[in-house]
This record gives structure tokens, C-alpha cells and sequence, in this order.
């Protein structure tokens, strides 16, 4: 036999070899691989950060300053004291500068023969005198002591109304200047404090007090 019959006689060979060897259904078709498509990139999972460490500190960064909600009594009906919305937190620097607390005596209906006694102090605008004191942690500021006067009992009608009064404190102790002129003390530390208005008197025989408590709070 010659070679070239020899040649091919092995390529017929190995053509029948591979056709045996194809799929069953005769297709030939080479299988794609099942594989990454989308340009040979792989689907990798990557588990994303915890999110609840960052909200945490956001929210401590941005907690809200504490509530400025004042707390009223009163034994005289139709008349308290009421605190209009207004900032309860202050820096150290803020209240040395001075820092006024607007208040209102708030009288519903007009109200007739109050009694009260006076002392050193004129009645406000409300016609009832009122005393301011901010205290807390062993601190005390009030403009209690003026020196001597005589007290005298007066009697006067409340007019319907809110009448506005203004509290100035300077964020430091004191009871008053008294008749020598007493300066004020140090200065009230960081720490959480109160201020307290109160006005008391007699209205139809009977005794009554007019009580609000509104927070302070002294930051760095």
C-alpha cells in the first residue's frame, strides 16, 4: 500500500472515531460554557458594613439638647405662670454675657381684691410682685436681699391678660446687693439647675401661691 493511500485511509479512521464520540441527538455543537458572561466578570458577594456603629455616634453628635418644659402650679384660679417658648441650655460664656428669661402672669378673667404684702419689691405688670430665684448643686442666685424696708399689705384687681416680665441673671451667685452693696460670688459651674418664679397673697380669704420650675442647663 502506498503512503498516501496510507494517509488517508487514517484520516477516514479518526473522522468515524470522532462522529461516535459526538452527543447522542447527533448535535455536534460544542456546549457553551456556563460560566461568567457580562464580559467575564464574576457575581461576587461583598457583605456591606454594619451601618448601626455610624447611626450611633450620629446620633450622639446630634442628640437633641434637653427639653425646656416648664412645670406650673397654681392655687388661684385663672392665674398661673407660663414660660414662652425659649432656650433652657447655655454655655458658660453665654451666661456669663447675662441671659434674660422671659415669663407671663397669665390671668384668664379679671380678678378682683387680691392681697399681698408688699415689701421692697414693686408688683409687676400682672399687678402680683414675683420672686426669681435659679438654684442647684449647692449654687443660688436671687435678688432676695435689697436691705431693709417695711412691709405693707395692699390689695389690688389682676387684670385679664398675659403680662411679660423679663428674669436677668448672669449666670453667677448672689442674694442681693442688701445696703452694702454686696457683690456677686463666682460664677455657677457646668450642671443642671432650676429656676423658680413664684408670687403668693390672699384672694377671697383664702391664701394661694403661684409656682413654676424651669430647667437650666449650663454647658462648657
Amino acid at each position: 500500500m502506498s503512503s498516501r493511500s496510507l494517509v488517508a485511509l487514517v484520516a477516514l479512521s479518526l473522522g468515524l472515531l470522532l462522529f461516535a464520540c459526538g452527543d447522542d441527538d447527533g448535535d455536534t455543537t460544542p456546549t457553551p460554557d456556563s460560566g461568567p458572561t457580562d464580559g467575564g466578570a464574576l457575581d461576587v458577594f461583598v457583605p456591606m458594613p454594619d451601618a448601626a456603629p455610624d447611626a450611633a455616634a450620629d446620633a450622639g453628635r446630634d442628640a437633641a439638647p434637653p427639653p425646656c418644659r416648664a412645670d406650673v402650679s397654681s392655687t388661684l384660679d385663672g392665674v398661673r405662670i407660663e414660660m414662652p417658648d425659649q432656650p433652657c441650655t447655655f454655655t458658660l460664656a453665654e451666661a456669663a454675657a447675662g441671659i434674660d428669661f422671659l415669663y407671663d402672669v397669665v390671668v384668664d378673667s379679671q380678678v378682683d381684691g387680691v392681697t399681698y404684702t408688699r415689701g421692697c419689691f414693686e408688683p409687676g405688670p400682672s399687678g402680683l410682685v414675683t420672686s426669681e430665684v435659679v438654684a442647684g448643686g449647692g449654687q443660688r442666685y436671687c435678688v432676695c436681699d435689697v436691705g431693709l424696708c417695711m412691709s405693707t399689705m395692699e390689695m389690688r384687681d389682676l387684670p385679664a391678660g398675659a403680662h411679660r416680665s423679663t428674669f436677668h441673671w448672669e449666670g453667677r451667685n448672689w442674694e442681693g446687693p442688701s445696703d452694702t452693696g454686696m457683690p456677686m460670688g463666682p460664677a455657677f459651674p457646668v450642671g443642671d439647675y432650676t429656676l423658680e418664679i413664684t408670687s403668693s397673697g390672699m384672694h377671697a380669704g383664702t391664701s394661694f401661691e403661684l409656682r413654676t420650675r424651669f430647667p437650666v442647663h449650663l454647658v462648657p
